[in-house]
């Protein structure tokens, strides 16, 4: 313990922050994870799904009322005017706060229809309104205390919100009639009470609400980003939003659960991603693409491995979870998780885009895939249920990942000359790999001596080689610091 506390304390700064940030998320979704078996078994698959509904809807109004200005354009501008930050953030926060008033305005004017398409009422929206007015100011905080490696504060808040949002969502949910209500009301509250004082904070500081300059500058870098965050969580989030309007609020409700726990596998992607993007950019600088193209290649069927290895305990994870009532749920985390692979590869061929700055072929992807998935949705729920969706979700994200392999190819044999950044036929077949073994999982629910000798073999596999594994990670991890 003592040699772990000395080598911890001889860690840089950047790393301690990474290091805590990573263990931040950690815990921020084990306790949501841990807590949800508690909420599914308190609330009926119909309130459960009005949460689920909900949160799909914050998301598409907090792009039209904020511009997600609190996403890459406020990075950029911690990264142009670092003399000028205070003021920068307090004057984006102005923008924020008047576009979001500007469209609450709006929402008045027309809430009929836009209640009807919702299925809110106008009392949950105009609450959904307040998150959005103050929760960007949270993101706006802490995107600046990771900039500026300063984790305490952040990692304290951020357990602070999570367990106010356990211990009064619990109690809340069992006295209530309105269990739904009253879980979305503790949760975004839970938020609100901390954002409320960071907002008044940021302008307290800045001291400005109206700067010209990154009004202005704020407005022109984020507008032609819009079609791809709008795109972003309409492949996100369109499923539970067609569910609820064309099945049900119950089947949103099981739908939602089974694909938080398919998401599973993105706690992995992220983790891996936040250290590999800087290596792989390093890499690609110096031109050391057969490095890059033997990490990438190992990084893949790890991904696949976890994925796969999710979909073989699924049965077990969603009667845990969600219990008898959500048990049917069980036949979507097989295509999310699988899904899920195929947006880590998004992301991986992604970073070539933004590396070279080619960020309109995101864009065409992204619209083009949104369309494409609330398409099939609107065609294969209505043929055949909710269950389908999850299946259009898969289809989506692998269409997204071969739109993305294409344009990247494309970009490498301009930029690289003439060498392949990543090993493509391996990819290709470990992504079909994923689709067929994914679907023999799920063949294999009824029979769980089978599968958990799979999981044995699997991890007696990664015990034999957990060396190479390591090594891998290390160095992945070692180049990232000294990049730092």
């Amino acid at each position: 313990m003592s040699k772990l506390i000395t080598k911890y304390k001889q860690l840089p700064v950047p790393l301690k922050a990474s290091l805590w940030f990573v263990v931040c998320s950690v815990l921020q979704k084990g306790i949501a994870f841990l807590t949800t078996p508690i909420f599914t078994r308190l609330m009926s698959t119909e309130q459960y799904g009005q949460v689920t509904v909900y949160n799909s809807w914050v998301e598409v109004f907090t792009i039209f009322a904020t511009l997600n200005l609190f996403y890459g354009v406020y990075n950029n501008a911690l990264t142009k005017y670092p003399d000028d930050k205070d003021v920068a953030t307090s004057s984006m926060q102005g923008l924020c706060t008047t576009i979001t008033l500007s469209t609450f305005c709006l929402y008045l004017v027309f809430q009929e229809w836009i209640n009807g398409l919702t299925g809110m009422t106008t009392i949950m929206t105009c609450f959904l309104f307040v998150e959005v007015l103050f929760v960007p100011a949270f993101r706006f905080w802490a995107a600046k205390q990771r900039f500026e490696y300063k984790y305490r504060t952040l990692v304290i808040l951020t357990i602070i919100i999570s367990c106010l949002t356990a211990g009064l969502g619990v109690p809340a949910v069992l006295l209530s009639n309105e269990k739904g209500i009253a879980k979305i009301v503790t949760s975004v509250g839970s938020q609100i009470i901390i954002a409320v004082f960071i907002y008044l904070f940021i302008f307290l500081k800045g001291k400005i609400f109206f700067n010209k300059k990154y009004w202005k500058w704020a407005l022109v870098f984020n507008l032609p980003l819009i079609p791809h965050y709008l795109s972003s969580v309409i492949l996100n989030q369109s499923d539970r939003i067609m569910i609820n309007n064309m099945v049900g609020t119950s089947e949103a409700g099981i739908y939602g659960l089974a694909y938080t726990i398919g998401a599973l596998v993105i706690i992995f992607n992220e983790a891996i991603m936040n250290t590999f993007t800087p290596w792989m950019y390093q890499h690609l600088k110096s031109s050391q693409y057969e490095r890059i193209k033997s990490v990438s290649a190992f990084l893949v069927v790890f991904i696949a491995i976890i994925s796969l290895l999710l979909v073989i305990i699924a049965p077990e994870i969603m009667w845990a979870l969600g219990g008898e009532e959500y048990a049917d749920g069980v036949w979507i985390i097989a295509p999310i998780a699988a899904s899920i692979f195929f947006r880590f590869l998004y992301a991986m061929y992604g970073n070539v885009e933004f590396y070279y700055e080619k960020n309109y072929f995101i864009m065409i992807a992204s619209v083009a895939t949104a369309l494409i998935n609330i398409g099939l949705n609107y065609v294969f729920i209505k043929m055949y249920g909710y269950l389908a969706a999850g299946f259009t979700t898969l289809a989506c994200f692998a269409i997204y990942a071969f739109a993305h392999y294409v344009f990247s190819n494309r970009i490498v044999k301009q930029k690289c000359e003439g060498n392949d950044v990543y090993n493509n036929k391996l990819i290709l077949i470990i992504s079909f790999s994923v689709i067929i073994l994914s679907c023999l999982a799920m063949m294999l629910f009824n029979y769980w001596y089978i599968r958990y000798s799979l999981v044995i073999l699997i991890l007696v596999i990664g015990i034999l080689f957990r060396k190479k594994i390591m090594t891998i990670f290390m160095q992945i991890r070692n180049k990232g610091e000294q990049n730092v």
